[in-house]
């Protein structure tokens, strides 16, 4: 059995390179042991999230897709890498069986996906991975999923190999590129078992998707989710005509107000300014027949791996994070009408109208340049605020105005057209620097 040290910095990595194609054929080896042990086995990669147990799902399609096969499966010439598969293949192919020997999910391009795929304790289960290791034997830079594909292809008629249907076990590309599932609250999938975040590249892109799409519940040492004392900022973009640019200058404002008050930023919806085509291989500059919402992840030119290495985790949330099961459910603040982190969410109904609306009393920071911005946009602020410098509060008129507040989450209506003023010169810049790290802005 191979040992493989897998490289430390795989970002942004290609699963075509060999330097990353070498260590992910090395699962293959581990479940073509544990195949050969007796076990039926089910490979299943990291960005997997699991919406429901998929072992009798996996079960009743293989009672529902059974083939009789009977006679010498050990037929099959067998490569020189594995001499004595042959003779432990030929010693149970003598009766007739009713097996399938591979079930996987199905993959756009290639056809199978390794990603999520059971494999059988039988004499073709044992046939299809050993091929599938001479495969990447002979040419190294095939990824698993290549190798299995091509594998199983070469043994049709030999093996019986099933994929399993797009709606229950669906790629990203399926689940949420094809019907447009940006957030949680999305066009819910009821029927979906298990949903793969390939077809993204990078930690940061999978993680970012799986946590708008509330399929990610690690809360972490520093408890990402359930801190009972930390404080947030929310704001929206509640204008459909918003440019890229206010967009921007708004989550930038943001930040500042964030760090002038020692509160995490809940990022809000933006417009989709650029999105994904029906393959999920490029953006389209409009979305026409597409939702016009979208994540910090799909938003305009930000590299989100970029923007995640520049900007510590401490500093933003995302979109959905308060209706996360593991956010706080009880205010902590010194008064008795303050508000929990945690919303409620109706993820059987979907739409909008499935998210509890934030509770909390909305701020406005007065500046001239929101109502062109705005563009016809209703907002109802429940506080009017307005600088000594038209859109440009200073940082001691920030902490004048909400530094006393004690309820967790301090909402704004909108950000558009601020411009908050840092009070020492070398805050600013070093803020600057790192906003410039993370937008190339």
């Amino acid at each position: 059995m191979a040992c493989v040290s897998v490289p430390a910095q795989q970002e942004p990595a290609d699963s075509a390179e060999p330097a990353l194609a070498r260590p992910v054929n090395a699962k293959a080896q581990v479940l073509w042991a544990t195949v050969k042990l007796g076990y039926d086995s089910l490979l299943v990669d990291t960005d997997v999230a699991f919406l429901q147990n998929p072992l009798p799902v996996l079960a009743d399609y293989d009672r529902a897709h059974q083939q009789v096969r009977c006679g010498s499966a050990g037929a099959e010439p067998f490569l020189p890498h594995y001499p004595w598969l042959g003779a432990h293949v030929a010693e149970s192919a003598s009766t007739c069986e009713s097996v399938i020997d591979l079930q996987a999910q199905r993959d756009e391009e290639h056809g199978i996906g390794a990603g999520f795929m059971r494999v059988k304790a039988t004499p073709g289960g044992l046939l299809l991975l050993s091929r599938a290791m001479a495969l990447s034997l002979k040419a190294p830079e095939l990824t698993l999923q290549q190798s299995v594909s091509q594998a199983v292809g070469q043994l049709r008629g030999v093996i019986t190999a099933n994929t399993l249907p797009p709606a229950t076990f669906p790629s990203r590309l399926v689940h949420l590129a094809r019907p447009s599932r940006v957030f949680a609250y999305h066009q819910p999938c009821p029927k979906c078992v298990v949903v793969h975040s390939s077809w993204l590249t990078g930690h940061a892109a999978k993680v970012w998707r799986m946590k708008d799409q509330m399929l990610w519940s690690l809360d972490g040492p520093k408890k990402y989710y359930s801190d009972p004392k930390r404080k947030y900022i929310e704001y929206s973009n509640p204008s459909s005509m918003a440019s890229q640019e206010a967009e921007l200058n708004a989550l930038k404002a943001a930040f500042m107000l964030g760090a002038m008050l020692d509160r995490t930023v809940i990022l809000p919806e933006f417009r989709c300014h650029r999105c994904p085509t029906a393959d999920g291989k490029g953006t389209t500059p409009k979305c026409s027949d597409m939702v016009t919402r979208c994540s910090l992840g799909a938003f305009g030119q930000l590299d989100l791996a970029k923007f995640a290495g520049a900007i510590p985790e401490d500093l933003f949330r995302e979109r959905m994070f308060r209706y996360n099961p593991l956010t706080p459910k009880s205010a902590w603040g010194g008064s008795l009408f303050d508000s929990p982190v945690h919303l409620s969410f109706d993820s059987g109904k979907g739409g909008i109208g499935s998210l509890q609306a934030s509770p909390e009393p909305g701020w406005e920071i007065q500046s001239s340049r929101a109502p062109e911005i705005l563009s016809g946009a209703e907002v109802h602020p429940d506080n009017v605020l307005t600088p000594a410098a038209d859109g440009s509060p200073t940082e001691d008129e920030v902490v004048a105005w909400f530094g006393s507040q004690t309820a967790p989450v301090l909402r704004f209506e909108h950000l558009y057209g601020l411009r908050p003023q840092f009070r020492h010169p070398a805050r600013a810049s070093a803020f600057d620097a790192m906003w410039n790290r993370a937008t190339g802005m």
